[in-house]
């Protein structure tokens, strides 16, 4: 199936958006990026670091994972398109749409999930360090759960483990071409 022009219009948006020269700030921040990533090799090297990050975090992380997904529903997704007038039922017919459609009803998630961020950065700014913890959890949560809605707007079912997974790496992917990019 061919692209639409709303399609091809937005391939060309993010192959100019993924080709662009790195920004001052990405300039500078490589020179600091080496440290770190050594600075970051010696602590797990440290005795049982290691596995303590793979183990305790990454278990709280699927945790979360789980929650997060647990808590989008593909009826809402559904009467979501149905309010702004889409004839959809199913998660399938829902990936038969072109991606304007998509885009309108995934217009103001971004906002959303936006103020969720800022009311959340407040509340744990004002719990101090003591909430770091709790603050990183309920982050990666907000972010999964963003991720889980727009899965199900493009008719993914993220009830399916291997669709929950895919939305874990969504998050995880950035951070390692960021770290890889330097």
């Amino acid at each position: 199936m061919e692209p639409s022009p709303y399609e091809q219009r937005v391939l060309r948006e993010i192959h100019e958006w993924h080709h662009q020269k790195p920004s001052w700030l990405r300039q500078k921040i490589r020179g600091i990026h080496q440290p770190l990533k050594t600075l970051s090799r010696k602590i797990t090297e440290i005795p049982a670091v290691e596995w303590t990050l793979e183990n305790l975090v990454g278990g709280l992380v699927d945790c979360t994972n789980e929650i997060a997904q647990d808590s989008s529903s593909i009826e809402a997704i559904l009467k979501s398109f149905q309010a702004k007038g889409y004839d959809v039922h199913s998660k399938t017919e829902i990936a038969s749409l072109d991606l304007e459609a998509i885009d309108d009803v995934l217009s103001g998630l971004d906002l959303r999930y936006q103020s969720l961020t800022a009311v959340h950065g407040a509340v744990s700014g004002f719990a101090g360090f003591p909430g770091l913890v709790a603050d990183i959890i309920a982050l990666v949560g907000l972010n999964l759960r963003a991720t889980g809605q727009i899965a199900l707007c493009c008719g993914y079912d993220i009830r399916l483990p291997s669709e929950r997974e895919y939305a874990l790496h969504i998050l995880v992917l950035p951070l390692f071409r960021w770290v890889y990019r330097f």
